[in-house]
């Protein structure tokens, strides 16, 4: 493999530098104002350097791309280009439409694609894809010439593109023209410009001939006539222009003599440096920008409408304007940089994607046929029970909602996503922590409303809910069966009867169970599959919209892979926690699009404290909450309460003497027995309306994963059963944490 050449990423780290800098003039309006102080002289003297940014990139193709032949695998070139092009496009068309509204369509945003219209920085990409396509021909001009033959090449390209931008720039009627070089209006055309268009071929010609020929000019000389031309010209320009407002003559456009000149002795200059000694921290730094400067280029303009009009509004005088010019390239910079990283690893995303779709799909049909040939020649007696359970929970559950389900705040479940379908934003016009559950349920409420009214409308919703239950069952089922037949029964079974509150009905509480449970089923299934992975990021993003503090979650599971991959050194481990990572993402994503397409940040920031100070849901006070949560505990929990601190100490002295547990079933005989006579104590109504039944088969759960774990048992069904309890033990206590509930939000 070729070694890397770090001089051309330098190139192209600079160019897009230039771009952004170049850029910075237009929208800070400096060409809008006379040019009469020091800093506005100054800056039009760095805008030669700026307009060298569109010339180096294309020395750059003509550099790089000088070799290449026509073939089938030459056209797949442009894919990434393309797909980047089409990513970043429509990155740009949400914002223009859920920040600054502008109404796009269907049909307008997919125009805006073609006519290269959603990016208004975008117009490179039209004159690449023409580049590119001719590349293969332009390339046989320059295998088939020599030196010289190459040279006449490039002297004519110059004269018919550079040449008309200095000559065709002055009023020839008036013999003060050169005594008084200020911009006139009125030009004579004195050398035909009907070729200027041609400007990308000089460049590309220019990028191969250097390439080629390797031209051998000394440092010092590149160094000296570069200094030379920017003196020169920044002298010309400054007079030219001074008590004027710029114009943006053809001299000084992307094809004037200037951006040539200045363009072509950056790129050999910095072709001619050795950078052997750069340290590798900073070649990776450069490395990594230069990967990813087409999507910086392109990703800017989001950035630029951003900030720009803020950066306007706040600073009125185009001087004072001048002196942020760093600060505010460098930030561009680095949330362009951001956003095309961002973009990047969505382009192979969807890489990934299309092959499972495309290349897989036959096999994924023939295996799906296989099983259910298999299933047809001989039904398990595990499927028929199952079969069973959910006809008869499903009827149960059917037969129970027209009764009605729990003691209260089921209409409040609905009223959050039927005020979003009515235009109502999150953050802003709600001030309490389960709001977010809205935006799940926001697509069932709009197309429910699309079609029917308010009439039965929570009947209808139980009836869903009833379903979707039905369907994670399924899906529950499916996932544990195979590792074993037992568990999944009697998991499915505790899922189809249990509702948290005894409310059937969508619900943070609900929702945040179902989301939790699918993520660590996922999560800890023992298999590499990077689409498992992934969706299980996704059902923790769900989960999080329903409980923001599983965002510890998260947090815990990063220091876990950490540690994992410290200990063993196994690459899988970051792949896979990277790849559930950007399932989770991709949701954050969408969630974040959503809110700023109905509000502002500015009233968001101004909401949170509102939100935080919610009476009902109080913040800030966790260690206190925690404290009336054990409190709480005790005194509803009394008997098993002691007796599970008793029963923690005995096996933990156990151990300690015995180097392991021996009496495992005393202590399970123990927990259990306190367990029967705590639910025998608990009052009839606490455990109809609150679930309390779980919370002492919850303690049994704590004492026989201890013992397990001092056992030192290795069994992977127990390590999958038992991650999976932990999850859940986190999300009920975060919950509780989180509620006002307290320990009935833990039951």
């Amino acid at each position: 493999m070729k070694k890397r050449n770090i001089n051309l990423d330098v190139i192209r780290s600079i160019a897009v530098l230039f771009v952004i800098s170049i850029h910075f003039l237009l929208h800070s309006e400096f060409y809008k104002y006379p040019i009469v102080s020091k800093k506005m002289m100054g800056m039009l003297a760095l805008r030669i350097f700026f307009a060298c940014c569109v010339p180096l990139f294309v020395l750059l193709t003509g550099y790089l791309m000088s070799k290449k032949e026509l073939s089938k695998k030459y056209y797949k070139g442009i894919i990434k280009v393309i797909g980047l092009y089409l990513i970043i496009s429509i990155e740009c068309i949400l914002l223009k439409k859920y920040y600054f509204h502008i109404p796009y369509t269907k049909s307008t945003a997919l125009l805006a694609l073609f006519d290269f219209s959603g990016d208004s920085y975008s117009w490179y990409v039209k004159m690449y894809i023409g580049i590119f396509c001719l590349i293969p021909f332009l390339n046989m001009i320059v295998k088939n010439t020599n030196e010289k033959q190459h040279k006449i090449l490039l002297l004519t390209l110059f004269f018919i593109c550079i040449v008309p931008t200095v000559l065709n720039v002055y009023d020839l009627t008036s013999i003060y023209t050169f005594i008084n070089s200020k911009v006139n209006n009125v030009h004579n055309a004195i050398f035909d410009d009907y070729w200027l268009v041609l400007w990308p071929f000089l460049y590309y010609f220019t990028g191969a001939y250097i390439r080629k020929y390797k031209p051998k000019i000394p440092q010092k000389k590149v160094v000296t006539a570069l200094l030379i031309t920017f003196l020169f010209f920044s002298y010309y320009n400054i007079k030219r222009n001074y008590g004027l407002v710029y114009v943006d003559e053809l001299y000084m456009q992307y094809f004037g003599l200037p951006s040539f000149l200045c363009a072509t002795l950056i790129f050999i200059g910095i072709l001619n440096i050795n950078m052997q000694k750069i340290s590798k921290s900073i070649s990776k730094i450069i490395t990594f920008i230069s990967d990813h400067v087409f999507g910086i280029y392109l990703a800017s303009n989001m950035v630029d409408m951003v900030v720009y009009p803020i950066f306007r509004e706040k600073i009125l005088d185009v001087n004072q304007r001048i002196i942020y010019f760093i600060p505010i390239v460098l930030f561009i910079f680095v949330v362009s940089t951001f956003i095309s990283y961002i973009s990047n690893l969505i382009y192979k995303l969807i890489l990934w994607i299309i092959p499972i779709f495309i290349n897989k799909g036959k096999k994924l049909y023939e295996k799906a046929k296989k099983f259910i040939l298999t299933l047809n020649k001989k039904i398990k007696i595990h499927y028929i029970l199952f079969g069973i359970l959910i006809i008869i929970g499903f009827i149960f559950n059917l037969w129970r909602i027209k009764y009605g389900s729990g003691s209260s705040d089921e209409a409040f479940y609905l009223t959050i996503p039927y005020r979003l379908c009515f235009g109502d934003s999150l953050l802003t016009n709600e001030w309490h922590m389960s709001q977010f559950v809205g935006f799940i349920l926001y697509p069932i409420m709009k197309v429910y409303t699309s079609f029917l009214s308010t009439e039965s409308i929570m009947f209808n919703f139980r009836f869903l809910y009833i379903f979707f239950k039905l369907l994670i069952t399924i899906v529950l089922f499916i996932q544990i069966v195979k590792k074993d037949k037992l568990g999944a029964f009697l998991v499915s079974t505790i899922f189809m009867l249990y509702t948290p509150y005894n409310i059937s009905q969508f619900s943070y509480n609900s929702l945040g169970i179902i989301f939790t449970l699918l993520f660590s089923l996922l999560y800890f299934k023992d298999s590499n599959s990077k689409l498992i992975k992934l969706i299980s990021g996704i059902m923790y993003s769900l989960a999080v919209l329903c409980s923001p503090y599983l965002i510890f979650i998260f947090i815990g599971l990063f220091f876990i892979n950490i540690i994992k991959y410290v200990k063993t050194r196994n690459k899988n481990i970051i792949v896979n926690f990277l790849i559930y990572s950007l399932g989770a993402f991709i949701v954050f994503s969408i969630f974040v699009i959503f809110i700023f397409s109905r509000t502002s940040l500015t009233k968001i920031i101004n909401c949170i404290p509102l939100i935080l100070s919610d009476p009902e849901h109080q913040t800030g006070n966790e260690l206190k909450t925690i404290i009336l949560f054990i409190k709480v505990f005790i005194s509803y929990f009394h008997h098993i309460s002691y007796v599970f601190v008793c029963t923690i100490i005995m096996i933990i002295l156990d151990y300690i003497i015995n180097k392991k547990v021996i009496y495992k079933n005393i202590y399970f005989l123990i927990i259990c027995s306190a367990s029967i006579v705590q639910l025998t104590e608990m009052n009839n109504s606490v455990v109809a309306n609150f679930n309390f039944l779980t919370i002492p088969l919850s303690i049994v759960g704590i004492v026989c994963i201890l013992i397990i774990e001092l056992s030192n048992i290795k069994d992977k069904k127990y390590i999958y059963y038992r991650n999976i309890y932990i999850v859940s033990q986190c999300y009920a206590i975060l919950i509780a944490i989180s509620s006002n509930q307290l320990i009935f939000a833990y039951s």
